[in-house]
């Protein structure tokens, strides 16, 4: 009986600690209003950025001014739409995907 007691303690921990991950598209929305730059410098330090970047970023500017800024992930390429100013005004994913 305390065996299985001490089981479903484990489980119902277990399952908290798991619910408390966030869909990578939630943890990129941090970035919303912040200086592109800023990201830049975090997303080169490996033991910062779970999400594994790997590759070189693609910059690419569209007709408003803005520019677009393509970090290859793992899963799928992130894309960081930047104002004038370096500001980050939207995030979004190849297909609108969640990356993790």
């Amino acid at each position: 009986m305390i065996r299985l007691i001490n089981i479903s303690l484990f489980c119902i921990i277990l399952i908290g600690c798991v619910s408390q991950i966030a869909p990578f598209k939630d943890s990129m929305s941090f970035w919303k209003g912040k200086e592109i730059s800023e990201y830049i410098k975090v997303s080169q330090s490996p033991h910062a950025d779970e999400s594994q970047y790997v590759g070189a970023r693609r910059i690419s500017k569209l007709d408003n001014g803005n520019k677009v800024y393509e970090f290859p992930y793992p899963k799928c390429p992130v894309f960081f739409e930047v104002d004038s100013k370096g500001i980050i005004v939207d995030i979004t994913t190849e297909g609108d995907k969640d990356c993790y």
